[in-house]
């Protein structure tokens, strides 16, 4: 499952956390304490890894690191 490892490095990377500490079930506003600025740098980082472009819309659904996961493999 690359999509979710590599995910889980760029989320560890802007959060400042162990990449271990990151996993399936990581909400991002919970666990993470992200807010909506995180939330676009994180997004803008995974199009530019994954070559994708992921709509606002689906940007709102987004609520753990698996969700994200899923989304970028739906779109690849």
């Amino acid at each position: 499952m690359m999509e979710l490892e590599k995910i889980k490095e760029i989320v560890s990377g802007l959060m400042s956390r162990d990449v271990s500490e990151v996993t399936e079930h990581t909400r991002f506003f919970k666990d993470l304490g992200m807010d909506s600025l995180d939330v676009f740098q994180l997004v803008v980082e995974v199009e530019a890894y994954f070559g994708i472009d992921i709509a606002e819309g689906a940007i709102e659904r987004l609520a753990t690191v698996g969700d994200a996961a899923e989304l970028v493999k739906s779109l690849a």
